[in-house]
């Protein structure tokens, strides 16, 4: 039976982690103008103009890093560095575990570790094993429970995000309705329910159905594709729900999220508004708010990435015939 890895300490990784995770190196130079007064025969746009270079400076060997690891990478590895470089990809790394808002950003101690590994691009088994529901093979960076069409789990990992999604409309007093039907109009007969999250009154006199999907991109499927979200969005959900929308009083916005953390542009701007909303009705800094939740967001899509990862029971054949030789 495979067993599930534990990646090592941070320290043993060097570039790995520096090229994903903030330099602390950054941040303290950042700092350091804010603290220190302004000199005299200084002005501030002469400090802000120096903190600028001195900020580009340092940002040029990390994107060289990132530049030469892709160059080097096989296409998987490619793929993950390029979509972890995204925007919101890394958000939930510096979320901070608090019930007061939900249990979002709560990660247990075997989903924070399996996300870490798959971040870090490490394995998360010890050795392949067939999937016990469709009995493909199961690789050991964790790949397949992902996108395994056979699985439930696919549908456990949507419905969190969207209940997440509805959850920010509604404090947002957007009036939000869950998978609502009849919103194509009276003459469709089809009984579509295209939008996982409705508002009713989003613009003048047009409401917004909201379709929430979550792809895996370093399936195999997406792996040549530079941006999989917006792919995804347009040939699985535009072209297939917008026609549909033409004579409702509705319209159509796809929010798809990548397993890295990554989503399109369009869905980015749709949580950005609900977001706001949020934060007014809340009655909290709209940046405060704003970044606990994308802390959130992020975190409800790599604990659910992670569960799929962690629920499969898995058989090590080889394992047991060797036990029942023995007896």
């Amino acid at each position: 039976m495979p067993k599930l890895l534990s990646p090592p300490p941070l320290e043993d990784w060097g570039f790995g982690v520096s090229s994903i995770m903030p330099m602390e190196r950054l941040l303290q130079v950042g700092m350091k103008p804010r603290s220190s007064p302004v000199k005299s025969g200084e002005n501030r746009l002469t400090r802000t103009a120096q903190g600028s270079t001195t900020h580009s400076t340092l940002l040029l060997p990390r994107l060289a890093i990132m530049a030469k690891l892709k160059a080097t990478a096989n296409p998987r590895d490619a793929q993950r560095l390029n979509r972890l470089d995204s925007p919101h990809a890394n958000a939930w790394l510096s979320a901070r575990p608090s019930c007061m808002d939900g249990t979002d950003t709560v990660l247990p101690p075997r989903i924070y570790r399996t996300a870490v590994a798959r971040l870090l691009g490490q394995p998360v088994f010890s050795s392949s094993a067939p999937c016990p529901l469709c009995e493909q093979t199961m690789d050991p960076m964790g790949d397949h429970p992902l996108c395994c069409k056979k699985s439930g789990d696919r549908i456990t990992r949507h419905n969190r995000l969207r209940n997440l999604v509805f959850k920010l409309a509604d404090t947002g007093l957007l009036a939000p309705d869950l998978e609502k039907l009849g919103i194509l109009g009276v003459a469709d007969k089809t009984r579509r329910r295209p939008g996982d999250v409705s508002i009713k009154s989003w613009s003048f006199r047009r409401g917004l159905a909201i379709d929430v999907a979550v792809i895996h991109p370093l399936a195999a499927s997406h792996l040549g594709k530079a941006e999989p979200c917006e792919s995804y969005a347009q040939t699985q959900k535009i072209d297939r729900y917008a026609a549909a929308f033409v004579h409702s009083d509705y319209d159509f916005a796809p929010v798809i999220f990548e397993t890295s953390g990554a989503l399109n542009k369009e869905g980015e701007t749709v949580l950005k508004q609900i977001i706001r909303f949020a934060s007014k009705r809340e009655g909290i800094t709209h940046t405060v708010y704003a970044a606990r939740a994308w802390a959130r967001l992020s975190c409800c899509v790599q604990a659910a990435s992670a569960q799929q990862i962690l629920n499969p029971d898995f058989v090590d054949w080889s394992a047991l015939a060797r036990l029942t030789s023995q007896q």
